[in-house]
């Protein structure tokens, strides 16, 4: 169940970071506000008519004015943000927040306008109206999710109000049926306040990545500013590749976060269900081309921030077999489609790893992702751990695949270069997988070592050194003495 509290800082930034991911979850929701508002000014004319039917004209002419005003002050303050944003970048932390405030002060004015139409419009002895009052109000509240779902808030103060003025209404008119209708409306608010802060949760963490991403390239960029003139020609193209990663992160993430965001809420079908089976399969392949694509992206500025020497460790004592476990589960979809079994050949006791966590999942998964891309139906993947004669701890991946010939085995060490049976599988792969798996094995002080024979297989090891080794007995002798 959600917590709004674990939020509560997205909202009222109090940081440049907090600030910055702040504006990148303002911007595409202002210009949403840019967009939809013809069509929300539609809606309302609709609502107008048809309340012509049953209510006083006078009435119905003072709620719309209120609302058309309060919906041009929406489309007004969203215009001035990306105005200011435009001309006097970066805004200041007061700005940020400023802004905040006015887009959800006028986004609850908006919906508080919506909501007066129940208390206003209702009568008692006209069923007909009562009924297509409450519809309106339930059917309003899916596309201003949909449109506010970038910021948490303004999505937060749709549900809130306009259900708060059903029930309120509900209440005031209390009877049987309305009690019942008021429970239903309480129910429809919790699930979809649930939905929107888990879509919303993902979203802001997806842009917390591209801003810890950005911020690095920003910053190797400044630091390559400083270099001698006599570096000067190497400068300018790391600079070109900086800019070019860049404008990649920006350009291509931010429609791509918004794609799949969409995409797993229809595949989800939280607003309701997909009639169509062929729509639910487009949606799949939507879906799962933009992840890949994004892993293409996050392996190009991983390796970016390997190569700059900009990997900083968080290192703690990593569980073996639950990390293979966790591999395993992440994997064993893409190898059951192939009738592909994922065992496990682990030396017994396991030790720990002093490492990150983080990257070594990032090296089993590129190597079990390998294997079994390589690997024929009903061939099977095996994940090794075992001790090195020098003291030293691999993990590895050994599968029965087509193997790699002696010639090309260099080549597929290195970054963007695929053997032959990579390049009969375009669009499978970038290149970049080993490049990422050798890069984080060297910060570690470890290295990585490939053995095949073409026609009988591939054997990989990932070797930690001995001083990261922490023996099961050792750590058995540490647990004990605390």
């Amino acid at each position: 169940m959600f917590r709004l509290k674990d939020h509560w800082s997205d909202w009222l930034p109090a940081s440049d970071r907090a600030s910055a991911i702040t504006i990148m979850q303002l911007k595409p929701l202002a210009r949403i506000y840019l967009d939809s508002y013809k069509f929300s000014l539609l809606g309302i004319l609709i609502v107008t008519l048809a309340s012509l039917i049953w209510i006083d004209w006078a009435l119905v002419a003072s709620w719309t004015a209120f609302v058309v005003f309060a919906q041009l002050l929406v489309v007004h303050t969203a215009r001035n943000f990306l105005g200011e944003l435009d001309t006097q970048p970066p805004l200041s932390l007061r700005r940020v927040r400023h802004w905040a405030y006015r887009i959800i002060g006028t986004t609850s004015l908006f919906n508080i306008a919506g909501g007066l139409s129940l208390l206003m419009f209702w009568r008692e002895h006209v069923p007909e109206n009562n009924y297509f009052l409450l519809f309106v109000a339930a059917a309003s509240i899916t596309p201003s999710i949909l449109v506010n779902y970038t910021y948490l808030p303004t999505a937060l103060t749709s549900i809130f109000i306009i259900t708060g003025s059903a029930i309120l209404t509900l209440v005031v008119h209390f009877s049987n049926v309305n009690l019942a209708l008021s429970i239903g409306f309480v129910i429809y608010a919790v699930s979809l306040t649930d939905h929107i802060v888990r879509i919303n949760a993902d979203f802001t963490a997806k842009l917390i990545m591209a801003y810890e991403k950005n911020h690095l390239i920003d910053t190797l960029y400044k630091t390559m500013a400083d270099h001698a003139a006599a570096r000067k020609t190497a400068e300018d193209a790391s600079r070109v590749k900086s800019q070019f990663l860049a404008n990649m992160s920006h350009e291509l993430r931010t429609p791509l976060n918004a794609i799949l965001g969409f995409a797993e809420i229809m595949k989800k079908q939280v607003f309701g269900p997909i009639e169509n089976p062929k729509y639910q399969s487009y949606l799949d392949d939507i879906h799962s081309s933009g992840l890949h694509l994004l892993g293409l992206i996050n392996d190009v500025l991983d390796l970016s921030k390997i190569e700059a020497g900009q990997y900083s460790l968080d290192e703690s004592e990593v569980n073996i077999d639950e990390l293979a476990e966790d591999c395993i589960r992440l994997i064993d979809i893409r190898a059951v489609s192939s009738d592909i079994g994922l065992e496990k050949h682990f030396v017994q006791p396991l030790p720990m790893l002093k490492a990150d966590q983080r990257a070594m999942r990032q090296i089993w998964l590129n190597l079990i992702a390998n294997a079994v891309k390589f690997s024929g139906k009903g061939q099977p993947v095996t994940l090794t751990a075992d001790y090195l004669a020098d003291g030293s701890f691999y993990i590895g991946v050994d599968d029965q695949g087509p193997g790699i010939a002696p010639d090309e085995i260099e080549a597929v060490l290195n970054t963007f270069a695929q053997g032959t049976e990579g390049k009969a599988r375009p669009g499978e792969g970038s290149g970049l997988g080993l490049a990422i798996v050798q890069g984080l094995l060297a910060a570690h002080g470890g290295s990585f070592k490939l053995d095949s024979e073409l026609g009988k297989g591939t054997s990989v090891r990932a070797i930690f050194p001995g001083n990261r080794v922490i023996h099961p007995h050792s750590h058995l002798r540490s647990i004990a003495s605390s």
